[in-house]
């Protein structure tokens, strides 16, 4: 890895513009913003990020931007400085409660640079006005108080400012903490409704995740790093950055074993990507163009291989059993069974590709259309490193391999990334881990990447000695072909391509009235009424409502293989 410690060209000594954001009004979810010329005037556009890295998809943060003067707007995110002015003010409004957006309120604040502010050449500082009796403010832009309520960063460029999120709050919701491993310093912040958890518990379990992960890659691109939390009620998510993360999670839910384990899987996701996404990045992600979609067809590397080192990490840990480690690699499967026609319809290549369109925009058609480059992307993972062990006789693994990309590809977290050496190809990846282990590998893993079908995850269920079992979890998706949705009524969810239930005619959103006369009801109520009918042939009569129309379907039922099953492992 490039050990570069300093920016690759020195800052001008003066600001280039000086940027105060007032939360004192936390209780109108609004926050003030001013930018003041410094060293030089104001830019004649001002035109604001539509996306931010980590997160795929368009979001339009301008559409939250308002009263912007005096300024002219000139398109969705742009608008025109009106004179010379020396300021120009707006308002934002944050109120939306995810890694990728900013919310404020009386108590709390959790801000995403990229809905706050235009683009903006650097050096600049930024001044936050926070309410006076609000104690917590952290971030990676190491904010220093200059007065009550008051404080200040220097910030280098848009990148800096964009990679930095921001938590604060008001006594009693919030928390703060700090370790040190490695020889670097640990910040711990948490804002939000509740903490089961103690500090003390969750300075012990980031230590672990930390100090294996440093081990695991004998280093670290950053100096400093910051944990931010946010949580509330069933909030979930979290979003890399290069040398903090925004995660969240329901809070009053951490004291339950199973919720605290997939806290610290999330916790050790978002902070591996320090390394892989943020150092070790795809040609396509840094530098980066903040006005439209950033196209990679490697997201299955930048997702899915550091979604199967969050089950891995935990377990070199000592924080969760193998038996618990096995079932982690075996759920990969279980998400997305071989029968899922989606394997057919799109490739992993093509999923990441898509995924500005795609991935955040679930729909009843998914299951046909997408897979995910998370779960399929771990499932690759856990394949290649079955392959490397088995055809280097265990002189390699990914894990192995892993160091030596970093070491290769990745990049210092404080360089300027648009003069830092440029990010992986799959083509000089895979060169370079043929030369370094000797193994034939990147005809193999391309094919994985870019066919359309199922990776052979059994072969490397037998390579780690894993005796998989198959259960019917879903009876409904399993023998009809569609998944069932209960509530007030029974709906169908999803129509699986070339099934029965395709076959029979039935379409997203019908509502289920009967089956062979018998009306059905709630969850276990319908699916004993299918189990009776099943039981007396092959031929089922469905009565549903469509829009207004009742309707009479004949449906066969049989099984689907693939379809409504959970991957288990032999005990």
């Amino acid at each position: 890895m490039n050990s570069k410690k300093s920016m690759s060209r020195k800052n001008p000594k003066k600001p280039l513009y000086n940027v105060t954001i007032d939360l004192t009004d936390a209780h109108s979810h609004r926050a003030q913003v001013r930018i003041e010329q410094g060293a030089e005037k104001l830019p004649g556009i001002l035109e604001f990020p539509v996306w931010t890295p980590g997160s795929y998809m368009v979001r339009e943060y301008s559409r939250h931007v308002t009263c912007l003067e005096p300024a002219t707007k000139v398109a969705k995110n742009r608008w025109r400085v009106e004179g010379q002015p020396k300021s120009v003010s707006y308002e934002v409004y944050c109120f939306e409660r995810t890694v990728r957006t900013s919310y404020l309120d009386e108590n709390y604040a959790s801000l995403v640079g990229a809905t706050l502010l235009p683009l903006l050449a650097g050096p600049f500082t930024v001044e936050i006005k926070l309410p006076a009796h609000w104690k917590i403010l952290s971030s990676a832009l190491k904010f220093r108080a200059i007065g009550r309520g008051r404080y200040l960063a220097h910030v280098r460029d848009r990148d800096h400012w964009i990679d930095c999120p921001i938590v604060a709050s008001a006594p009693g919701f919030g928390g703060v903490g700090k370790f040190r491993v490695g020889g670097i310093n640990h910040h711990i912040a948490w804002v939000g409704l509740e903490c089961a958890r103690s500090m003390k518990e969750m300075e012990e379990a980031f230590e672990k995740i930390a100090s294996t992960t440093l081990k695991f890659f004998g280093g670290a691109p950053f100096k400093e790093y910051w944990f931010l939390l946010h949580f509330g009620h069933k909030l979930y998510g979290g979003l890399e950055h290069r040398d903090s993360q925004l995660s969240q999670f329901d809070g009053s839910l951490l004291n339950e074993a199973k919720s605290w384990d997939g806290f610290l899987r999330l916790i050790a996701h978002e902070y591996f990507h320090s390394w892989n996404v943020k150092s070790i990045r795809p040609k396509a992600l840094g530098p980066f163009d903040y006005h439209e979609e950033n196209y990679t067809e490697d997201l299955w590397f930048a997702e899915g291989i550091t979604d199967y080192f969050d089950d891995m990490i935990p377990l070199m840990a000592g924080m969760i059993s193998m038996d618990a480690y096995k079932k982690a690699r075996l759920r990969d499967i279980t998400h997305l069974p071989d029968g899922v026609p989606a394997h057919r319809r799109r490739s992993l290549a093509e999923t990441s590709f898509d995924a500005w369109i795609r991935h955040y925009r679930n729909d009843e058609d998914s299951l046909n259309t997408d897979v995910t480059y998370y779960s399929k992307g771990a499932l690759l993972g856990w394949c290649w490193d079955a392959h490397l062990q088995k055809s280097s006789r265990k002189r390699w693994n990914l894990a192995k391999l892993m160091r030596a990309i970093w070491k290769e590809f990745g990049i210092d977290a404080y360089e300027d990334l648009a003069s830092a050496k440029p990010g992986f190809t799959r083509s000089e990846l895979f060169a370079f881990a043929e030369k370094l282990t000797g193994v034939k590998q990147a005809k193999l893993v391309e094919s994985w990447i870019t066919d359309r079908k199922p990776l052979p995850w059994r072969e490397a269920a037998k390579f780690f000695g894993i005796k998989t079992t198959e259960n019917v979890s879903d009876f409904a998706l399993h023998h009809l072909g569609c998944q069932l949705a209960f509530g007030n009524s029974v709906t169908v969810k999803t129509v699986m391509s070339h099934s029965s239930a395709e076959s029979a005619e039935l379409a997203p959103q019908d509502e289920l009235l009967a089956i062979n006369g018998t009306r059905v009801g709630e969850s276990e109520k319908t699916l004993n009424t299918l189990r009776k009918a099943m039981a007396k042939g092959r031929d089922l009569e469905l009565l549903l409502t469509r829009g207004d129309k009742i309707l009479k379907k004949k449906i066969r039922w049989k099984k689907h293989p693939g379809l409504g099953v959970e991957i288990g492992a032999e005990a």
